[in-house]
């Protein structure tokens, strides 16, 4: 017994995609159209004309099947990424806050410390440039005697 039509065109599918999902949405749409096919006919389809169908539609439609397989597979992604950016968003501002609620200091404990700490390099700073005019070092001798010039 040959096998049955949607079993070729099952394989067909399959087989001929480099993506397994797209050939499966592909064939679930040849499928459909098949269904609409023989459901616009007068009468139910008999193997005979099914098989004739088959190997007319077949050879020209999964081009187009496999576009429209691609398409909707494309579209299934978008819309899964824009419904869980959100739930991720909440997700990572919700961890934020619970990471910021962790520290003991408040915003004015950062900016005094912020403040102190440049205060602390301009007084050193200050503090070094008394003792390079104490000093007069000549810079060209010593940057000389680095590189020994």
């Amino acid at each position: 017994m040959p096998k049955p039509l949607y079993v070729l065109a099952f394989e067909h599918f399959k087989n001929n995609h480099g993506d397994t999902l797209t050939g499966y949405v592909a064939f679930g749409m040849y499928i459909d159209s098949e269904c609409k096919w023989a459901e616009s006919q007068p009468a139910w389809p008999t193997h005979g004309k099914y098989k004739e169908w088959y190997d007319c539609y077949v050879p020209h439609g999964i081009a187009a099947h496999t576009e429209k397989a691609t398409d909707v597979l494309q579209d299934f992604a978008n819309n899964i990424v824009e419904q869980e950016r959100v739930a991720f968003l909440e997700a990572a501002l919700q961890e934020y806050k619970a990471e910021a609620a962790k520290s003991k200091k408040g915003f004015w404990d950062g900016v005094r410390e912020a403040f102190m700490g440049a205060a602390c390099w301009t007084i050193f700073l200050i503090a070094m440039a008394f003792v390079i005019k104490l000093v007069k070092p000549d810079f060209y001798e010593i940057l000389g005697r680095v590189l020994g010039g």
